[in-house]
């Protein structure tokens, strides 16, 4: 089972339908392949950190034989249209659920309890969900302190290439002024790759490779343009960033997805 079809049928359908999903498994794909081309090894047993609903584990789990751990600290009752409880429970009910494993936890605490050892750890649009660049930076040294051999990473490059995807840059941007304990904002933790190279070195970690992989077929830069929309401009900066947002969105037709940065360190 190692087409995005194939595995999407296993998983919980969105609102979307079935070819939403594809999409999604997809791009997951997709990541998986320049992380290979990067020299990651997921042949052997890989932890998949902050995996949400599943979608980059599925993905995984298709592509190899071996055990996949999902690792993500969020309540079970988070998430939309699925939790992450009725999401991860879908794909343990499927063919694909014999080699995967879900955890309830932070990636250092399980990290530090877990006697499991890992050849890959893939953080797959997971950043920018963290509360802090402290906290990526102690994921980081805990995934070195545990003999992982492969770090690979995927997450919106913070650039474009078409102006459709314009608002889904401002709606990061504008979001980015929203973070702190009682931000309602869907990003958490806006970092660009020059920021995710210096965390990763900081930790040990050494680049091998890196590339852009050209906008992906998906909706999530229209969900975060609605969401960065919601937010109040409580602020004259934060009004600025909305109103520019507002104008990129009623200027474009299809709102499509910046690029997406992946890079493998070891």
């Amino acid at each position: 089972m190692g087409n995005a079809a194939d595995i999407a049928k296993e998983l919980a359908v969105p609102p979307g339908g079935l070819p939403s999903q594809i999409e999604q498994i997809d791009h997951r794909l997709n990541l998986i392949a320049a992380w290979q081309r990067g020299g990651a090894d997921f042949s052997a047993r890989c932890v998949d950190i902050g995996c949400g609903q599943g979608d980059q584990t599925a993905a995984l789990a298709g592509l190899q034989q071996g055990e996949v751990v999902g690792v993500d600290p969020g309540p079970p009752d988070y998430g939309a249209p699925f939790t992450l409880a009725e999401a991860q429970a879908c794909l343990l009910a499927s063919p694909l659920g014999a080699r995967v494993t879900f955890e309830h936890s932070d990636a250092p605490s399980y990290l530090a309890s877990t006697p499991l050892k890992f050849a890959t750890a893939v953080l797959s649009h997971s950043l920018w969900y963290f509360p802090s660049q402290a906290a990526i930076l102690d994921t980081f040294v805990a995934l070195r302190k545990a003999g992982v051999r492969h770090l690979a990473l995927a997450e919106w490059s913070l650039s474009i290439g078409h102006l459709d995807a314009l608002p889904h840059l401002l709606s990061v941007l504008t979001q980015s002024l929203d973070v702190g304990p009682d931000s309602e904002a869907n990003v958490r933790c806006p970092v660009s790759p020059a920021v995710l190279r210096r965390l990763a070195e900081q930790a040990g970690w050494t680049l091998s490779h890196e590339e852009t992989l050209a906008q992906p077929s998906l909706r999530d830069g229209e969900w975060e343009a609605a969401a960065g929309r919601a937010l109040r401009g409580e602020t004259p900066l934060m009004q600025t960033h909305s109103d520019a947002l507002t104008a990129a969105c009623e200027r474009t037709k299809s709102i499509a997805c910046m690029d997406v940065w992946a890079a493998v360190f070891t």
